[in-house]
C-alpha cells in the first residue's frame, strides 16, 4: 500500500457554511426526499434526525467533494453531492460525523465510529468497519466492499439495498462468540489487529481500531 497525504474535514472549514435553521430547513428536505426515492417513506420513519441534530456546528460542503489522499473527518461535515476519496476514510477520536447526500467512493477502507448517512450508494476497494458506539449509521443505497464488519453498531439500510461483500459480520449480543465469522475474520486480517474479549463460556474477537487506523494512514495492509 501507497502512504497517501492525510487531508482534514477542517482543511475546507473556509469552503463551509454552517447550519443555519433555515439551511437545516433546506437539508431535512433533501433528506426526506432521499428516504422517499429510496423506501417511499419519509424521515420521520428512523430517529437519523436525532442523530444529525445532536451537532450545533455542522457545517456544509455544497457539491462534490474529491479528496487525493485518506480523509479524515474532524468536522461534521454535510456534503450535497458525491464524497470521493482516494484513499481511506475515518473520523476515530474527533467527534466527526458525515452526511452524504449523494454517493460515497472509497479507493481503500472506510472506518467510522461516529453518525454515518449515505442517501446514495456506498463504495470501498476493502475494508468498511463500523465500529461500536451509540451513533447511527444509515444507509440508503447499495454497500460494495470486500469486509464489512458492524461492531456493536446501530445500522440501517433502506430500500432495495444490497450488500455486496465476500465477508459481512454483524457483529452484536446474539452473535458474539460465532466461531464461524472469528475464524473468518482471523484468516483474514493480521494477528496485531485483533482484540480478544473473554466470556466464561467463549472468546471473542474484535478489530482493534485504533492500531487499524493507524496502519491505514501509515500506508500499511491490515490484510494477511
Amino acid at each position: 500500500m501507497e502512504k497517501l497525504k492525510l487531508i482534514k474535514a477542517k482543511d475546507f472549514e473556509k469552503q463551509t457554511q454552517e447550519l443555519s435553521d433555515e439551511k437545516k430547513q433546506e437539508i431535512t428536505s433533501l433528506i426526506d426526499k432521499a428516504f422517499i426515492k429510496s423506501t417511499g417513506n419519509g424521515v420521520s420513519k428512523t430517529g437519523i434526525e436525532e442523530d444529525i441534530y445532536q451537532y450545533e456546528e455542522w457545517n456544509i460542503y455544497e457539491g462534490d467533494l474529491v479528496i487525493e489522499g485518506n480523509f479524515h473527518s474532524d468536522l461534521p461535515l454535510i456534503i450535497t453531492g458525491n464524497l470521493i476519496v482516494k484513499g481511506s476514510y475515518t473520523d476515530g477520536a474527533s467527534y466527526g460525523g458525515i452526511m452524504v447526500l449523494g454517493d460515497f467512493k472509497v479507493g481503500e477502507h472506510i472506518i467510522s465510529e461516529y453518525p454515518m448517512f449515505v442517501a446514495g450508494n456506498t463504495t470501498a476497494q476493502g475494508l468498511i468497519c463500523l465500529h461500536y458506539n451509540d451513533y447511527r449509521c444509515t444507509f440508503l443505497g447499495d454497500i460494495i466492499c470486500d469486509i464489512l464488519f458492524v461492531n456493536d453498531r446501530p445500522f440501517e439500510m433502506w430500500g432495495n439495498e444490497l450488500i455486496d461483500a465476500k465477508l459481512y459480520y454483524y457483529r452484536n449480543v446474539e452473535t458474539k462468540g460465532n466461531r464461524r465469522y472469528i475464524q473468518k475474520l482471523k484468516d483474514e486480517f493480521l494477528d496485531e489487529l485483533d482484540e480478544e474479549e473473554w466470556d466464561d463460556e467463549y472468546v471473542d474477537i474484535y478489530l482493534d481500531i485504533c492500531k487499524v487506523e493507524e496502519f491505514i494512514l501509515e500506508g500499511k495492509s491490515i490484510y494477511k
